[in-house]
């Protein structure tokens, strides 16, 4: 069975059930007398599993990251880092990607979000 049937199988909910989220990508940044403005955002869905870190994932989480604010998105769909996925009622944002991996002739990439917090 390959990574994508699984994420197709065993979809996570962010509360709708059917392991759909919602991505916003940040436009591109251009830089006017030393002002950065962003192009438009974009927001697109993506069909996902996410799951809690592994020991893996959390000996090497960047300081300040903590295991309750970290979470792995399986998708099929590349997603960059500073991308926004929305899980649950909050924000998370991808902090790195791994892949993209190849697997029975599937492409899919982990990357690892968190939480982001407004003061």
């Amino acid at each position: 069975m390959s990574v994508i049937s699984v994420i197709d199988a065993f979809p996570t909910s962010d509360g709708d059930g059917a392991g759909v989220y919602t991505v916003t990508r940040r436009g591109a940044e251009t830089v006017t007398s030393g002002l950065v403005t962003y192009a438009a955002s974009t927001t697109f869905t993506i069909a996902a599993s996410v799951q809690p870190p592994d020991g893996r994932v959390l000996r090497a989480l960047p300081e300040g990251r903590h295991e309750s604010d970290v979470r792995i998105v399986l998708t099929s769909t590349a997603l960059r880092i500073a991308d926004s996925v929305e899980i649950g009622d909050e924000a998370f944002e991808v902090f790195a990607v791994e892949g993209p991996y190849e697997l029975d002739g599937d492409t899919h990439v982990e990357a690892q979000v968190a939480r982001q917090v407004i003061p």
